[in-house]
């Protein structure tokens, strides 16, 4: 386990070794329409109001003006209130922009149905399912772009967090597979994403996106499945409303200059649906050096982040609405020294909050991590989302040493561990 390999992906099988590689795929530009789709066809889209979702909506518009089924759990006003609602509300409202999108589909030829369903709730999926058929007859194709983002680091993430964002993409694509394997679909698409292979912060979402690319390659019924790998997309999808800390939406916008626009989205889509792949990466940058560069750019956003060893403060500590009071023990200016150094912030209170300072979750593990070393206390990262202030910290760390104290007295005591 401890060797240094260049391969990212390993499985130990059957006294095997096994390691995953990529190879160049050249897509043959499509003249006309893929051969998988059909005039007027029948498409379903999970997350179809999502960015990414109407683009290929509408991609599907244009090319066979297809009836489309645009699921996903918010849904839309009824029609007869969408007039009222684009008049009652600015032009930049997110239910306004997809109301005017479900109608440029209906512009282009498309025949549109909104489903509000959760994807990963089979009973639903099935009474949404049996109204489709009553309104068009049987489901061509499937497109499952349903997925929310995930965030934050793998020790403090709870169970309930992650299944929050592996729910649409895993259980959905599960419901999706029971729900459609009686029925021979043209293709069943799995928008799967390049973070598959491993970003840091997006262990819910790494894992989410590697479910569906093991999904298509264990596929064993007639039905095509295709994992697409996607780049970030400079317009639309999560990357494009991703919200990060100062020092790493720097870093993130300058990987998006480089996304996937809409318009070659669609190119890419229509060449992917003639193609034969069960799984298919689309990089917008070599596709050999994605993860090298990837590692790359992951030491790269820690040194922009990362403030010297020795950081004096420089900044006055801003208003804050807790009045300020001074460290008063040695462990609470210790503390507060900490986090002059991390947070570069002179006199921070000790009721101040870590997070109204402008803390995150990469610097906290920088606090933690020198707390331990400084103060010699077992500090659970954990500890500084649950006590964000100096006080609760130096509090922590009293109880800490307490708890210490007591179990080495009744090591002493028994002369072993584990007799209390």
């Amino acid at each position: 386990m401890a060797a240094e390999s260049l391969d990212l992906g390993i499985a130990y099988r059957g006294g095997y070794r096994w390691t995953q590689t990529l190879e160049p795929t050249p897509l043959r530009k499509v003249e006309g329409k893929p051969v998988r789709l059909r005039e007027k066809g029948v498409y379903l889209i999970t997350g179809g109001l999502g960015g990414i979702g109407l683009v290929l909506a509408e991609y599907l518009a244009e090319t066979v003006q297809a009836r489309l089924v645009l699921a996903g759990r918010s849904g839309l006003p009824s029609r007869e209130e969408w007039e009222r609602w684009l008049e009652s509300h600015e032009s930049n409202d997110g239910v306004s922009a997809k109301i005017r999108k479900v109608q440029l589909l209906e512009k282009l030829g498309a025949e549109v149905m909104v489903l509000s369903v959760d994807v990963s709730d089979e009973v639903q999926m099935k009474a949404g399912l049996s109204r489709v058929y009553k309104r068009f007859g049987e489901i061509h194709g499937v497109i499952h772009s349903a997925g929310l983002g995930g965030g934050g680091i793998m020790q403090i993430k709870t169970r309930e967090e992650a299944e929050r964002v592996l729910a649409p993409k895993v259980k959905g694509t599960w419901v999706l597979g029971e729900l459609f394997a009686k029925k021979e679909l043209d293709f069943f698409v799995l928008c799967s994403s390049l973070a598959s292979r491993g970003v840091p912060g997006l262990v819910d979402y790494c894992a989410a996106n590697a479910f569906l690319d093991a999904y298509a390659q264990r596929n064993e019924t007639s039905t095509p499945v295709i994992a697409v790998n996607w780049d970030a997309w400079q317009e639309v999808g999560m990357g494009a409303t991703l919200v990060l800390p100062a020092q790493l939406e720097k870093h993130w916008k300058t990987v998006l200059k480089t996304g996937i626009l809409p318009t070659e989205g669609k190119e890419v889509f229509s060449r992917i649906l003639n193609s034969s792949h069960a799984q298919i990466l689309i990089s917008t940058k070599d596709p050999f050096g994605f993860l090298e560069n990837s590692e790359a750019g992951v030491s790269n956003i820690n040194e922009e982040i990362t403030p010297p060893a020795i950081s004096r403060a420089g900044y006055p500590r801003p208003e804050l609405s807790d009045d300020y009071v001074a460290p008063g023990n040695k462990t609470e200016q210790q503390i507060a020294q900490i986090w002059e150094e991390v947070l570069g912030i002179s006199g921070p209170g000790i009721h101040d909050n870590f997070f109204e300072l402008g803390g995150h979750s990469l610097l906290a593990t920088q606090v933690t991590t020198r707390m331990r070393k400084i103060l010699n206390v077992e500090l659970p990262l954990r500890t500084l989302f649950e006590n964000p202030t100096i006080a609760g910290l130096s509090g922590f760390v009293r109880w800490a040493a307490k708890e210490k104290k007591a179990a080495t007295s009744a090591t002493d005591s028994h002369g072993e561990e584990g007799t209390i």
